[in-house]
């Protein structure tokens, strides 16, 4: 019995001990109201700042880990067996007790565990180069959103002010009086009303646009539901990547990387499972006593797969080991044909810049001398705003091209290390 507490340490040298991890809404809560209320970003910080603190990308980081964890405790032999028998004699011998144990270790002889083990880290490494394709895509489409706010919180500041304007509202008036008394055609000054109201209607909407895609990028960076964002890059060009890239050189792209990851995966478990029809070899010390006597030898096993009986297992590996073959070409193509169609967009629809827009401050110049009457003052505002509009779309169309093909230069040149 002494040697029983040091016994028992060795047994349990391998085990888990079970450890819960409550959630304290309460801390959870606090840290919430202590986030910012207010923040002054550019698109790049917008990129940075999804990539650390997206939710999905922190999801696919826990997955990442679990992947790296089970690789680590992958490769182990098969636990030893311990055996043991105790009889008794019925006719009464002198020694009529008869016991005895054995304790077996499975030799591996196929390399299932070695193979198990490569197979755990193709698959980790698989969900690293996903981690590191999500994240390109993340900021990418994170950087658009940023665009947008950004772009629309500018034109709705200048839409704004020019509809509230003192020149624009007061020629409204006058306008009106005009048609009253005769001096305007009413069907113009009503034309006049409904493009006024068209305008309202698109500031609100524009305001719905933009509080959606800072709504998504609260979300993203994990702020405060009620912080303000503001912009400190207010008016900056985007800069086209010049990158040129041959379809093989895609194989680089990390979604492929990805896929082709997990096709060794699927290659090794097949391999695996090929192998599981190989004999394996089962040794081990073996003690009885009988008739008085101790007796120590070796005990010993094989076994003997006559039956295939890993048909099915076979079967399943070469369904998944093809599957992830024909995923991996798929993930190439898709990679491929997404860098041409983005440069398709930029050499046929990204070819000139917006059109000047109409010369509000020289209208209004114009007005105030009374050079220009009020409806064609209200006029030229309409136009100006139209064409505002349309600059306004090509810009966040411009420079959401722009933010997507940089997630994929960077995607092409990230080393893994």
């Amino acid at each position: 019995m002494s040697r029983l507490p040091f016994a028992l340490p060795a047994l349990l040298a391998g085990c888990v001990a079970y450890e819960p991890t409550p959630i304290d809404w309460t801390k959870e809560a606090a840290a919430l109201g202590e986030a910012p209320q207010q923040i002054t970003l550019s698109v790049e910080d917008v990129r940075v700042r999804t990539v650390a603190f997206s939710p999905a990308l922190n999801a696919q980081r826990q997955s990442l880990a679990a992947s790296a964890a089970k690789a680590a405790a992958s490769g182990w032999w098969e636990d030893p067996t311990l055996n043991a028998d105790f009889l008794r004699v019925l006719s009464a011998p002198e020694n009529p007790l008869v016991y005895g144990g054995s304790l077996a270790f499975t030799i591996p002889l196929s390399g299932i565990p070695a193979l198990e083990k490569r197979a755990a880290e193709a698959y980790a490494e698989a969900d690293r180069w996903a981690l590191i394709a999500a994240e390109r895509d993340a900021a990418g489409e994170a950087a658009v959103e940023a665009v947008t706010a950004r772009e629309i919180a500018a034109f709705a500041a200048t839409l704004a002010q020019t509809l509230n304007g003192t020149n624009y509202v007061g020629a409204l008036d006058v306008a009106r009086r005009l048609a009253d008394v005769g001096e305007l055609p009413r069907a113009d000054y009503e034309q006049l009303v409904a493009d006024s109201r068209e305008w309202r209607r698109t500031a609100f909407e524009l305001g719905h646009e933009r509080a959606a895609a800072e709504a998504s990028l609260r979300e993203k960076m994990m702020l405060a539901p009620t912080c303000e964002i503001a912009w400190r890059d207010a008016g900056c060009e985007p800069q086209m990547p010049t990158n040129a890239y041959t379809a093989l050189d895609f194989t680089n792209a990390p979604s492929v990387r990805a896929a082709v990851a997990r096709l060794a995966g699927g290659e090794m478990e097949l391999d695996r499972e090929i192998r599981r029809q190989y004999p394996e070899l089962s040794v081990g010390p073996a003690y009885t006593r009988e008739d008085g006597y101790n007796r120590i030898g070796l005990t010993g096993g094989l076994t003997l797969p006559l039956w295939n009986r890993n048909r099915v297992g076979i079967a399943t590996a070469t369904g998944t080991r093809d599957a992830a073959r024909l995923a991996a070409v798929t993930a190439w193509q898709s990679a491929v044909r997404r860098w041409h169609d983005l440069k398709l967009e930029q050499e046929r629809l990204h070819v000139r810049g917006p059109d000047s827009p109409a010369d509000v401050a020289n209208a209004e110049r114009l007005y105030e001398i009374g050079e220009l009457d009020a409806a064609g003052y209200v006029g030229v505002v309409h136009r100006a705003l139209t064409e505002a509009q349309t600059s306004l779309r090509l810009r966040i169309d411009t420079a959401a091209l722009a933010e997507r093909m940089k997630s994929i230069v960077e995607g092409m040149s990230f080393k893994g290390e």
